[in-house]
């Protein structure tokens, strides 16, 4: 009997270890770094991760490397800022407090995510052309926006586009811009409520989800799509 305490103790300790493998916080006070806190069976093993403190392109291109495996992403207290490598392909960088272009197509495994708090867009932005200080009024358009193509041909935005396990996300509430097909193809998010403070939402934002939604009207509230 003892012995079958021993063997039933040992499973647990060991399931337990499995599952700590699995999760991971982490903490940067510089961004760029994260690659040096995660180890090459980590990418290929992590289901949930958390990180707080600065992020650039370098970064996310870490964590996107991690989009077959990963299923939770808790980035509310991190905060993304300009600099670093592309994360997609070879001309896609971060800006300050901005879901970028592209920034998780295609994480197939992804099933939930909380947003950085301070984030204000989904969707690049042209320098020429920012949100004012505020950030409360449009200037110009999104880099890339809806019917712009860039060198290589793609759509802007569709930062989500292709999360076909994506059903739970956490807005922050400076959001104020939600761009073209953020969300299209995230066949398993079934419903989604928006900031109060979202003004503009760019064309088939939510594009063969369960319905075709498709929105471009301006300055007005978004409280609940349900899909």
């Amino acid at each position: 009997m003892r012995l079958k305490k021993h063997f039933y103790a040992l499973i647990c300790i060991l399931f337990a270890s499995i599952c700590s493998l699995q999760a991971k916080v982490v903490t940067l006070t510089e961004a760029g770094t994260l690659s040096g806190m995660i180890n090459d069976s980590e990418l290929a093993s992590l289901t949930e991760l958390t990180v707080n403190g600065p992020i650039n392109g370098s970064d996310i291109k870490i964590i996107r490397a991690m989009g077959g495996t990963l299923k939770t992403l808790d980035l509310k207290n991190a905060n993304i800022v300009k600099g670093g490598d592309s994360y997609y392909l070879t001309n896609y960088f971060t800006q300050d407090n901005v879901i970028g272009d592209y920034m998780f197509y295609a994480m197939t495994a992804l099933e939930k995510i909380a947003m950085p708090k301070d984030v204000w867009a989904i969707g690049s932005w042209n320098s020429d052309n920012p949100w004012n200080a505020e950030k409360t009024k449009i200037g110009g358009y999104p880099n890339n926006y809806d019917s712009y193509y860039n060198n290589n041909d793609q759509f802007g935005c569709a930062s989500f586009y292709q999360c076909v396990n994506l059903k739970e996300i956490e807005f922050p509430s400076t959001l104020v811009y939600i761009g073209s097909k953020a969300f299209g193809n995230c066949v398993k998010l079934t419903s989604i409520t928006i900031p109060e403070g979202v003004e503009l939402m760019g064309n088939s934002v939510f594009c063969t989800c369960i319905y075709n939604h498709r929105t471009t009207k301006t300055n007005q509230k978004y409280p609940s799509v349900n899909l």
